[in-house]
């Protein structure tokens, strides 16, 4: 499906780690990259970050203490404890490589093959660079121009009597926006907009389940609202000052930090 959606013209998924993609992307022939912050599993990660972190034998033997790390080492019959204290790199090597590739290998072979559909593996380990934007997740930093398009506003039909003022709200929140990104609105960022609104810091890789949407709450209401559930952001509609609409929109961000940045 991914190979089909690349060739004509759609998203490659933007969510493979970037050990799964080296190891797609990089020949049989070539040693694949592995970066052990890609194991998924949480308790596997700190098991091995505790290895990572191992300050001397002591600590490093006593790290690999951890029972699945130990069934990970002995399955492949290799001596759960070190001689030296720069055995973690071998073994944090060697731990990542099972977790990440060894023990998915079938699915692994069985994604590269659907990929030689139309040619598009062949195109991947040619062109690594601009194929690794298509598949994998890369941080750009959040800008006035993502979150716009996080959110459509759903306006009332031109020439009713509510729409003059839900244009004018939707001027005002464009604004604000560009003030938070200019750090211009009370040390709010875009980031603490995004988190009210869908309860995450930033679009995931995959977007979110449904569009985000602007609506307009009655004109006696005077503080925004949002529904993180549905990503929908409420915008008051009674104020005619710019100045006034800003502080009314700060003061419930600022102050409604139950998510914290995810």
């Amino acid at each position: 499906m991914l190979a089909w959606s690349l060739v004509h013209g759609g998203p490659g998924g933007n969510f493979l780690s970037t050990s799964l993609f080296n190891a797609i992307a990089q020949g049989s022939n070539e040693p694949v990259s592995i970066d052990s912050k890609d194991i998924p599993d949480q308790e596997i990660l700190e098991a091995v970050a505790k290895i990572e972190d191992a300050g001397d034998t002591d600590a490093l033997n006593n790290a690999l203490q951890n029972d699945t790390i130990q069934d990970v080492l002995l399955a492949h019959g290799c001596v759960p404890r070190a001689r030296q204290v720069d055995d973690k790199h071998r073994f944090v090597k060697f731990i990542s490589r099972h977790v990440l590739l060894d023990s998915t290998r079938y699915l692994l072979e069985d994604f590269k093959e659907c990929l030689r559909t139309l040619g598009v593996l062949e195109k991947i380990q040619e062109f690594q660079f601009q194929f690794f934007q298509c598949f994998s997740h890369v941080d750009k930093p959040l800008t006035v121009e993502i979150v716009n398009a996080t959110f459509r506003a759903r306006l009332c039909e031109r020439g009713s009597n509510h729409y003059a003022a839900q244009q004018r709200a939707v001027v005002y929140w464009r604004d604000f926006l560009q003030d938070c990104e200019a750090n211009e609105a009370e040390t709010m960022s875009l980031a603490d907009v995004m988190v009210f609104a869908t309860g995450a810091s930033s679009p995931p890789p995959l977007g979110f389940d449904q569009p985000g949407t602007l609506s307009f709450q009655d004109e006696y209401q005077r503080l925004p609202m949002a529904n993180t559930c549905t990503c929908n952001m409420q915008l008051p509609v009674c104020y005619t000052d710019y100045e006034e609409f800003k502080s009314k929109m700060v003061f419930p961000i600022k102050n409604s930090p139950s998510f914290g940045h995810a």
